[in-house]
């Protein structure tokens, strides 16, 4: 679950009562915390593949039509983030060419200066 639909769902249940809504409120607060204080990429940043992925009929196969823009050193952008005990923060990007994947932190690395990026 991302940061955007908590805020969603905080916004429909403006109709609980008070005590309910600060816990809402303060639980909200702690998950943008974590974010902002641990998260590696922020939404926006370009980042780089540390790795190309494998990509067969069996492994990701979803992405064959992919497979030239999924290699180490593709420059992507990160679209939006998010967080999971078991694997931690997760990230979809997008390439100027097309496409959005999910990668873990792991797959990837800021990029400092990004060539051509108008």
């Amino acid at each position: 679950m991302n940061i955007d639909n908590i805020k969603n769902l905080r916004n429909t249940l403006l109709n609980i009562d008070n005590t309910q809504l600060q816990n809402l409120k303060d639980l909200i607060e702690k998950y943008e915390s974590m974010f902002n204080k641990y998260c590696p990429f922020k939404v926006g940043e370009k980042v780089v593949l540390t790795e190309t992925p494998e990509i067969t009929d069996t492994v990701r196969w979803g992405w064959r039509g992919y497979k030239h823009l999924l290699i180490k050193g593709a420059i992507a952008t990160i679209k939006s983030c998010d967080y999971s005990v078991e694997k931690g923060f997760g990230f979809y990007i997008s390439f100027k060419e097309g496409g959005e994947f999910y990668f873990s932190a792991k797959w990837l690395k800021k990029v400092k200066n990004v060539p051509n990026s108008k």
